[in-house]
């Protein structure tokens, strides 16, 4: 079904007009699946004559009889409803995982399932991937004004450009003996050279790009330049260059993997200049994607960010097997195990912390997931530490959980440092009004929770 025959079904769709359609059992195709597809866009009913009965999503597993829906809020409720009701699942789309989250999206808010008394739902923002594709959309904005001239170009001094924060864009942030060519290039053309490089018919450098304001008002990120605001600065004839500040509408919605790509496309592929994009450096930006936004190396945004770069058909065609190595070589769910849902199930994690607390000790979930290189669940920590309750509690013990498979194959790096900033933050807190001690200290006890559990065995016939 196209999307306006999506939008009338979902707005006529009752129990009983579906419920004798043929299907796999309660599981109905009404988009004629392939043997092979990404994801899928579903609906699930439940004939429970309650006004919330109904619940809409998409999912990247088989459609094969046994995945009902993730609902979160409504968890319990929903569980219960499809044990004692009759229901169908109904597949309604398929394609790529990218393709079916933007649908889902575009459902999601079309019947506003958030505020819809029909509908599970608890939320009109999509799936996990949206995050992704909104961070894509911001970026495809940005070039596209930057390839049409839309943003001012402001001509600023090299030393005001160097104090501007650096975002790293390359894996290392040296590139040894890459500052010396520029270097020499700038000195042998007497400062020209950055206005001679020219790439489909423009200007290479067009600009030292700026986001405005990123740490607030006056308080810029440079994205890459790296090396050639170092040879600028080493260089008697180039005291100035240009530079563009990007708004901050414009690159507020970007993760890091699409800054990351901004700079690569500031460095795309030319026969001319050394500081172009590396397969390398492209294998590992292209996997970081994959692994963030749970997408495989095959999806169409991967060929189009490569494309972005510059790199041909047949350059791209040998660097799709360097990256499914290298996502096969990162993978951290073991075969034969699964993900635990903490995320999609939050009762497992209260478990967890009741069967720690004591009269003595508090218990406290804590996420490891951080975003733009801060630590997401910090807000929480402080939460407890406010609660006087909590802190009249000498013991404290953190179980550590991680949402995703970067937070987890991240965490080894991060655990030490985020524990100690933990310990010395409570050593500021004032226990007097807690304790006539004249030293209160908490003791942690820091435990991580398991990421993934052994697959259930199925039964022969």
């Amino acid at each position: 079904m196209n999307e306006n025959e999506i939008k009338e079904f979902l707005s006529n769709v009752t129990f009983d007009k579906i419920k004798d359609l043929r299907g796999n059992g309660d599981f109905i195709d009404l988009a004629n699946l392939p043997e092979e597809y990404e994801g899928y866009l579903y609906l699930t009913i439940i004939d429970s004559d309650k006004e919330m009965n109904k619940y809409l999503g998409w999912s990247g597993e088989d459609f094969d009889g046994t995945y009902v829906g993730s609902v979160v809020k409504h968890r319990k409720q929903f569980l219960k409803d499809l044990r004692n009701f009759d229901s169908r699942v109904i597949c309604l789309n398929y394609g790529e995982a990218s393709t079916i989250t933007k649908g889902e999206k575009t459902m999601l808010d079309f019947l506003d399932a958030r505020n819809n008394p029909e509908y599970f739902n608890a939320t009109n923002g999509g799936s996990s991937k949206m995050k992704g594709l909104k961070s894509e959309e911001a970026l495809d904005i940005i070039i596209a004004k930057l390839e049409n001239n839309e943003y001012d170009i402001v001509i600023e001094s090299v030393d005001t450009l160097l104090k501007i924060e650096l975002f790293q864009v390359r894996d290392i942030l040296e590139v040894k003996g890459l500052a010396k060519d520029i270097y020499y290039q700038l000195m042998k053309t007497k400062g020209k050279w950055l206005d001679t490089v020219m790439l489909d018919g423009k200007l290479r450098h067009i600009g030292v790009l700026v986001f405005q304001d990123y740490f607030g008002k006056g308080v810029h990120l440079r994205v890459g330049s790296y090396h050639t605001l170092l040879a600028a600065d080493d260089c008697e004839y180039v005291d100035e260059l240009r530079a563009i500040y990007i708004p901050k509408e414009d690159w507020k919605d970007l993760d890091e993997t699409e800054k990351k790509d901004l700079g690569f496309w500031d460095n795309r592929k030319t026969d001319e200049v050394k500081s172009d994009v590396t397969p390398e450096q492209a294998v590992s930006l292209c996997v970081e994607f994959c692994e963030n936004n749970n997408v495989k190396h095959t999806d169409k945004r991967v060929k189009n960010k490569l494309k972005r770069w510059k790199f041909s058909d047949h350059e791209i065609k040998s660097l799709i097997p360097k990256m499914r190595q290298k996502l096969a070589k990162n993978i951290v769910v073991p075969f034969g195990h699964t993900r635990i849902p903490y995320k999609e199930n939050p009762e497992l994690l209260k478990a967890k912390c009741e069967e720690y607390s004591n009269e003595y000790t508090h218990c406290i979930a804590l996420n490891t997931i951080h975003y733009q290189n801060h630590w997401g669940d910090y807000n929480d920590f402080i939460i407890n530490l406010l609660n006087d309750k909590n802190l009249k509690k000498p013991n404290w013990t953190i179980l550590w959980w991680s949402s995703n498979d970067p937070a987890h194959k991240n965490w080894p790096k991060r655990q030490y440092g985020i524990e100690e900033q933990m310990k010395k933050l409570v050593k500021r807190f004032d226990f007097t009004k807690i304790s006539k001690k004249e030293k209160y200290e908490i003791n942690f006890h820091f435990e991580n929770l398991a990421y993934t559990k052994p697959n259930k065995m199925k039964k022969s016939d």
